[in-house]
């Protein structure tokens, strides 16, 4: 059972990197830092595991593709896999935050439930 939530987290963490992608795309202040946040913590909790964290890393290729984002102002604007890198980032710095979190919180839980010696 373990196998598979890790993998469907996996699924859902890919698949909303890259709807991120895609919004940064179509407009670069748009809503991938919500969704950054949501699935990077939904990862790290999720999983446990601080290694998931290099997933991150697999947005700046699919951004690649896209070039410049949309932009209606004619403003200078940056390729989207720069906005990427940011997403990277901080998408593993809350994978790992959030994946210790959950080692501290079930460390705290196996030694309160833990039987005591009354010797």
């Amino acid at each position: 059972m373990a196998l598979m939530t890790r993998i469907a987290l996996v699924a859902i963490y890919m698949i909303g990197t890259v709807v991120a992608v895609f919004s940064m795309e179509a407009d670069g202040g748009g809503s991938w830092g919500e969704i950054c946040l949501v699935v990077s913590v939904l990862l790290g909790i999720g999983t446990g595991d601080f290694r998931f964290a290099p997933l991150s890393l697999l947005a700046i290729p699919i951004a690649i593709p896209f070039g410049y984002p949309d932009d209606v102002a004619g403003d200078p604007v940056f390729p989207v896999w720069v906005a990427a890198t940011y997403y990277a980032a901080v998408s593993s710095t809350l994978t790992v935050l959030a994946a210790f979190a959950r080692q501290a919180v079930e460390s705290r839980l196996r030694r309160r439930h833990a039987p005591r010696d009354s010797t």
